[in-house]
């Protein structure tokens, strides 16, 4: 008898000893352990990179890594969009930028400001 294409049940491969869903590969798994190796020392270098950028790079870059920090939300259309904003305003905006995010990290509770509990 031919075997028909939906022999299997949806989701069931038949290869009992196949890769559990959500599992990455090996090659990603590793590559992915050294990316993050590589770019935690280094990461000095890279603060130091930002530091002498211009600031309309300096934007451009923060609002590019934004997405990794940040819950994805619906796209929106910009309405200042960076590459028409002369270099005045975009360091104003960078500034302003850095002002709240600076006022939002020195408002975080840190774990140095919990009171330590009894029990």
């Amino acid at each position: 008898m031919a075997r028909s294409s939906t022999s299997y049940q949806k989701g069931a491969s038949g290869n009992l000893q196949g890769r559990p869903p959500g599992v990455l590969n090996k090659v990603t798994g590793d590559m992915k352990g050294r990316l993050s190796k590589f770019l935690e020392s280094r990461f000095s270098d890279v603060e130091e990179a930002f530091d002498n950028l211009r600031p309309r790079d300096k934007i451009k870059m923060f609002v590019e890594l934004l997405p990794y920090i940040l819950p994805r939300l619906r796209s929106v259309e910009t309405l200042h969009p960076v590459d028409r904003l002369t270099d005045d305003e975009v360091e104003k905006m960078f500034d302003g930028i850095m002002d709240y995010v600076e006022g939002e990290l020195s408002e975080a509770p840190s774990a140095s400001n919990k009171p330590i509990s009894d029990t």
